[in-house]
């Protein structure tokens, strides 16, 4: 059984996550299940793309700069910062 310091619930819609930490030498993106979680009750990448003008044509636009940042932030935190 995984210590109990290292297991933590996260609340997911109507599911609940459990997140254990007691694998080993494994690597995984699993960690932005809790970044995303933190990062949208901070509105972390909303506020950070309300740093930044956006100068595109709006007709033009598929991806919203939040979008963009939000993809960037977590790429960088998976450790692919050449994105």
């Amino acid at each position: 059984m995984a210590d109990s310091r290292w297991r933590f619930e996260i609340p997911c819609g109507s599911r609940q996550v459990t997140a254990t930490f007691d694998g080993g030498h494994l690597s995984s993106d699993g960690g932005l299940l809790l970044l995303q979680r933190v990062g949208a009750q901070l509105g972390l990448t909303a506020r950070l793309a309300g740093c930044i003008r956006d100068e595109r044509k709006p007709n033009l636009v598929e991806q919203s700069v939040q979008d963009l940042v939000r993809q960037r932030v977590y790429g960088i935190a998976c450790g692919y910062e050449d994105g």
